[in-house]
């Protein structure tokens, strides 16, 4: 999270918390093995790509793209 976070509501600093872990989470699963490593480095910047938007834009009335294919 950025140090400026007082435009997002706390619901929202939860969930760009939830996707910068689960981005992290991603990456690390990645040095276990080479096995899914393609895999495992696209969902990170999936999760990465949620939580820029997140940060970028905002609040926002609807789910942001992607968002509900990775809840």
């Amino acid at each position: 999270m950025t140090a400026d976070d007082t435009t997002l509501t706390p619901a929202s600093r939860t969930a760009l918390a939830h996707y910068r872990k689960r981005a992290e989470e991603c990456r690390r699963d990645a040095t276990r093995g080479p096995g899914e490593l393609v895999a495992l480095f696209a969902d990170a910047a999936r999760w990465d790509a949620l939580a820029d938007e997140l940060e970028a834009f905002g609040e926002t009335t609807g789910e942001h793209d992607g968002q509900g294919e990775l809840l």
